[in-house]
């Protein structure tokens, strides 16, 4: 059985994770790295077969690939796919945000159908140990129902000075900022599970002596079953990865190195006054491995339906913008 062959537009950070994972897989192999102004030595990026792949400047070398890869700042997504949408009949993966403005959402919403079923936009914390949080933690241990979730993502990448030619800190390469790209997850896993809140409220600020985007980032929604997700994500701040749920009936605390789950709700002294539950579970984790596994999951599940030349559900299409829509509206009404 011939291989894959794999288009990538970008090779550094991110994308060389995926050229890792794509490379990796046995029926599948890396052809051509595209660059629009740059010439890239191929042999200087690991995980590839630099005897097989090449690099171009010409977007139409991607067309005879069976799948282009899109890991390229965020503002230009649109163009790649729009170019796609017209010429390619193979698959694309394309990182998240799908795009960075409104206007570009709404055209990407008429792309016609047989495109839509061969994109896919990598939202991968739908499939972490997150989700399964969120998903299977209520119903196996009593929780109840949500009443609120409390998340708090970021690092200190916009204090170091590289920061300051990287694209995150130019607002016309990254105009959402730290929200289009860190805090998309997170709002998408609570969508995946929730659907689309009801009413949503965002604070952004440029809190780092570099760049002009948005670096720090609070976003507020309120959700149709009345839960209320509190979301701050920034490149300001010391590493920090927690989640803190609360349910009817208990709680989960989800930190850098274990997850724990508190309950029942009806715990109480020799006096009869309620206290804090007891501890019901308690696992350990590593969430570096967390976030590469489901990585590594988002990218089985996309190949899994190109190996077979299956459609790609339009729910995850659909939900995907709908998600990028969520936030590109409260952008918009963000204040700094």
């Amino acid at each position: 059985m011939a291989k894959l062959k794999i288009g990538f537009i970008g090779y550094k950070g991110h994308a060389g994770r995926l050229i890792k994972i794509f490379g990796g897989s046995k029926d599948c192999r890396i052809g051509t790295i595209y660059h629009p102004d740059k010439n890239i030595d191929i042999s200087a990026i690991p995980d590839l077969d630099a005897d097989f792949a090449r690099q171009s400047r010409d977007l139409s070398d991607l067309l005879s690939s069976d799948i282009v890869v899109i890991s390229s700042p965020n503002a230009t997504h649109f163009g790649y796919l729009k170019y796609l949408s017209g010429k390619f009949r193979g698959y694309v993966f394309c990182e998240k945000p799908p795009v960075s403005s409104l206007s570009e959402l709404e055209r990407l919403e008429r792309s016609r159908p047989g495109f839509k079923h061969k994109v896919f936009f990598n939202f991968n914390m739908r499939f972490s140990l997150y989700n399964e949080v969120l998903g299977s933690y209520p119903s196996r241990f009593g929780l109840g129902e949500l009443v609120s979730a409390r998340v708090i993502t970021g690092h200190g990448l916009a204090f170091k000075p590289s920061y300051r030619s990287s694209w995150r800190a130019d607002k016309r390469f990254h105009p959402g900022g730290v929200l289009e790209t860190l805090g998309c997850h997170y709002l998408d896993l609570f969508m995946f599970n929730f659907g689309g809140p009801e009413q949503t409220h965002c604070f952004n600020a440029h809190l780092s002596p570099y760049g002009d985007s948005w670096d720090t980032s609070h976003m507020t929604c309120l959700f149709e079953n009345k839960a209320v997700l509190s979301l701050t994500c920034s490149y300001c701040v010391p590493c920090s990865e927690a989640m803190y749920l609360v349910y009817t009936n208990g709680t989960v605390e989800v930190r850098e190195d274990r997850i724990s789950v508190f309950g029942p709700r009806d715990t109480f002294d020799k006096k009869g006054f309620f206290i804090p539950p007891p501890l019901k579970y308690e696992v350990s984790v590593d969430m570096e491995a967390v976030y590469e596994s489901s990585l590594e999951a988002s990218c089985r599940f996309f190949l899994s339906h190109v190996r077979k030349g299956k459609k790609i559900g339009s729910e995850y299409f659909d939900r995907s913008l709908l998600s990028n829509k969520v936030i590109l509206k409260a952008l918009r009404k963000g204040s700094a």
